[in-house]
């Protein structure tokens, strides 16, 4: 049993929802790239439940702030785990519009292209040097591989609402580059 199945028949023991986010979702929305870690968007209010989980499982947690929890699972090989805490009606929009995908021998839901570009460009807005080149390039490369109108009011609305207007020039420029 692989590592997220096994978090996904744990999850559904304890009547736990997610939503696979991340590198793994990228990859499942056609963007072929490399990610080493379990990125999954959860109730913030299962955070006690999520916490008591895990630590059955093996896993320690190893930073935690309001939104975000990081996970580690010592001696055993294994990938970071990451959880996104969001409230309820984030995750239940998130959920309605979730598709089903089978990942690493599991079968779960994952956030829809719409919802994985808006996490996106929210990381994107808030400019975490850290991160910002490789979500920038997760947007490009997404948008690409989905052939999306970038001049849709759907998606230019999707970027000023979750990013901002330099955010989508900037990746209007870099989706007509090559």
């Amino acid at each position: 049993m692989t590592e997220l199945e096994e978090i996904r028949v744990r999850a559904e023991q304890s009547r736990l929802g997610f939503l696979l986010i991340g590198g793994l979702a990228v990859i499942e929305h056609g963007y072929a790239r490399l990610t080493t870690d379990l990125d999954l968007l959860v109730r913030k209010r299962d955070r006690p439940a999520w916490n008591e989980m895990l630590k059955e499982l093996g896993y320690r947690l190893i930073n935690e702030k309001d939104s975000f929890q990081q996970y580690e699972r010592p001696g055993i090989a294994s990938w970071p785990l990451d959880l996104m805490l969001v409230n309820e009606e984030t995750y239940d929009g998130m959920a309605g519009a979730s598709l089903p995908a089978t990942v690493m021998g599991a079968a779960i839901k994952m956030v829809s292209l719409k919802h994985l570009l808006a996490l996106k460009l929210h990381v994107l807005k808030q400019e975490k040097i850290h991160r910002f080149l490789d979500d920038l390039i997760d947007v490009v490369a997404l948008v690409k591989a989905n052939r999306l109108d970038l001049q849709s009011a759907e998606i230019r609305d999707l970027f000023i609402r979750y990013g901002n207007a330099a955010l989508y020039d900037k990746v209007q420029r870099l989706a007509k580059a090559d």
